[in-house]
């Protein structure tokens, strides 16, 4: 895919221009393409030659057309080349003239040009060739080519005129019959063959709509094995044809030279569509993907200009210097800040080994950009590989906002500098999750079967950097019992006959900013064991510990405690530990149950010395031991207590604390 947009748009740029010089007086087209092609100061090169040119009628033809550059980079023993070659056998241009803007051709056609980029001086040699076919422009127009300054000290954007130049081409329709290349890289050789390609109409940056034809692309590259050998591999990557539309590279040129830039995203791309695509290679893998679609591309120019920006770090590596770090950072997050998807799509992923298969049937990705994201979406996941099998039904990332730029900076900044951030600083440049879903999971592990019906987090209403209103819903886990924590509580499962363990619950968090009052909500369900359900609403709970977290012991001072509740209800663990203490101790359970009843009564009566509660928690114990059904407990004072005066009485006067907060007990109710 990378080559096939280097190849185009350098393609563009060169066969483009081939008549855009002026004469005084008289327009002579023969004359003006003569001199244009062998001006090799126009366009910055080193060299440009062209064997004839002659003219019948309107038609102009340029014969063994050549240009060359040349740029190098370092000091004596440590110099790089890059050297650029252009040639055409043949330029026909017909019905050139002269325009109120510029200059137009009812035709451009180059039946063939080859661009041939070279590297000498690097450890490992690179070499790119790439051949055009039935190449052809109709109903062209253009301005007058641009004069390149020569300035040392703007190494890069001294070339942001011809952006702005390429701007303002018109044409009904561009194309090419065939494009074939190759790469060489360190001896590994990539091969590309691709067409044909047809784009148009274009009106002053605007194209209309474009479309390629299948891209065949092979590749022979080492791979190295355990044994310090290595194994010859052949790759090869096919595309289908793709199309696209309402492509505009205005605000593209604008981010790149500053030329016209406006604040905000702009619309860049509206679509692109890739019918399908595959790779292979060899015996290790196999990869194929259905139909991938990109929707609504911006970018911001006022990121930019970023030829300009680029000048600092060109000019560091032509004094061989290294380039300043916090300035790599700024450039950095300029261009990554500068763009946003509105949505990308993509089908029907297989991917094959000698390990196993798996396959996605979409992945989905909606408003990506510096921002945030709006949805990552993967469906229909499975696997058959020889360490296990698997499937999941749907994972979700959404409204994921991505921190400040100045925040995520200056921590990486820090941190580059060996200085590590404060709390404060760090959960600033953290991002913000607004929710997280698994649905539908199925893993055979050797261990046992994994499922998992529905996991969902959401995180909403934040107070950055924290989120005020939080749930947790968990429906149908199933475990197997060797994955449990620890040792004992897989032993209890076994024991239990709750192999595999099977769960269901939520959690529900929520703090208002009007009434600053905590809420949360708890119901948990393990099959077989039993069910937890509880609620709590705190009040006087300020905005500040959210704003930051560092101030959250001075909610202290404010905090009380409105009301607490739990429920428990036995759905056999409770029978089972009285059996089993029952079974190792030798003794009845009722005696069991009588000498808890016991125990508790008196530890309470120490604390509190409040006989008539002692003798609740000893009945409420008897009660729910005896026959387990459910057991409360209830803290609802007549006015909120503050958390401070329960810290006090609890270090003072423990026997205050059951009239104080009002708690009570009971069983089986």
């Amino acid at each position: 895919m990378r080559l096939r947009y280097i190849t185009s748009a350098l393609t563009v740029a060169v066969v483009s221009v081939p008549a855009a010089y002026a004469q005084s007086g008289s327009f002579d087209a023969a004359a003006a393409v003569e001199t244009f092609l062998t001006d090799a100061s126009s366009y910055g090169a080193e060299s440009a030659s062209v064997g004839g040119v002659t003219s019948s009628g309107d038609v102009v033809t340029a014969s063994d057309v050549t240009w060359t550059w040349a740029s190098t980079v370092g000091e004596e023993n440590e110099e790089v080349t890059v050297n650029v070659t252009f040639t055409a056998p043949s330029v026909e241009i017909e019905g050139l003239m002269e325009t109120a803007d510029g200059y137009g051709a009812a035709r451009i056609a180059i039946p063939e040009m080859a661009l041939n980029i070279e590297t000498t001086g690097t450890e490992e040699a690179f070499k790119y060739d790439v051949t055009a076919t039935d190449y052809e422009i109709v109903n062209g127009s253009w301005q007058a080519f641009p004069t390149i300054a020569d300035d040392e000290s703007a190494p890069v954007s001294r070339f942001a005129p011809l952006v702005d130049w390429a701007v303002h081409q018109s044409y009904d329709s561009s194309s090419i019959s065939k494009l074939t290349g190759n790469i060489i890289v360190a001896g590994d050789v990539q091969e590309l063959s691709y067409g044909p390609v047809t784009v148009g109409p274009v009106r002053d940056g605007v194209h209309e709509s474009f479309e390629y034809g299948p891209i065949e692309s092979t590749q022979t590259t080492e791979i190295p094995n355990e044994d310090g050998t290595s194994t010859s591999v052949d790759i090869a990557i096919n595309y289908g044809a793709s199309r696209g539309k309402d492509l505009d590279i205005r605000p593209f040129a604008a981010f790149l030279t500053g030329t016209g830039a406006t604040d905000g995203p702009q619309p860049m791309i509206g679509l692109i569509e890739l019918d399908s695509m595959s790779m292979s290679g060899g015996d290790m893998f196999n990869l194929s993907i259905g139909k991938n679609t990109i929707e609504n591309i911006t970018v911001d120019p006022s990121h930019g200009p970023l030829l300009e920006k680029l000048d600092s770090f060109v000019l560091a590596l032509e004094a061989d210097e290294e380039p300043d770090p916090q300035a790599m950072a700024t450039l950095m997050m300029d261009v990554y800040g500068a763009f946003g998807i509105g949505k990308y799509g993509m089908d029907d992923i297989t991917i094959s080994t000698p390990e196993g298969t798996a396959g996605l049937e979409s992945v989905t990705i909606e408003d990506l950009s510096a921002a945030g994201l709006g949805l990552l979406s993967v469906n229909g996941f499975s696997m058959d590989a020889t360490e296990g099998t698997g499937s999941l039904g749907t994972f979700e990332l959404a409204d994921l906002v991505f921190p400040e730029r100045e925040a995520f900076v200056n921590m990486m900044l820090s941190n580059m500098m060996g200085m590590p951030s404060d709390l404060q600083t760090t959960l600033g440049a953290m991002p913000y999750l607004g929710r997280i879903t698994v649905k539908d999971l199925d893993i055979t592990t050797p261990s046992g079967e994994v499922k998992l019906g529905l996991f969902e987090n959401k995180l909403e209403d934040y107070v950055p950097p924290i989120p005020t209103n939080i749930s947790i819903e968990l429906k149908g886990l199933e475990l197997p019992a060797a994955l449990l924590p620890d040792p004992q509580s897989q032993m209890m499962a076994r024991a239990m006959q709750l192999d595999p363990v099977k769960a269901d619950g939520t959690i529900k968090l929520r703090w208002d900013e009007d009434t600053q009052r905590v809420e949360l909500d708890k119901d948990i369900d393990v099959d077989g064991v039993g069910r937890i359900q509880a609620d709590a609403t705190l009040s006087g709970i300020p905005k500040l510990i959210f704003e930051n977290p560092s101030r959250a012991n001075e909610a202290v001072a404010t905090a009380a405690v409105n009301s607490l509740s739990a429920t428990f209800t036995d759905e056999g663990v409770t029978r089972f530990i009285l059996g089993m203490i029952s079974e190792q101790a030798g003794v009845p359970a009722e005696q069991i149950v009588e000498g808890i009843a016991q125990q508790a009564s008196m530890q309470v009566a120490m604390v509190t010395g409040d006989e008539q509660l002692s003798s609740e928690v000893s009945d409420t114990l008897s009660t729910f031991l005896n026959d387990p059904e459910t057991l409360s407990f209830t803290a609802s004072p007549a006015a909120p207590v503050a958390v401070a005066q329960i810290i006090g009485a609890a270090m003072t006067a423990p026997q205050a604390l059951p009239g104080l907060l009002n708690l009570s007990l009971s069983a089986n109710q």
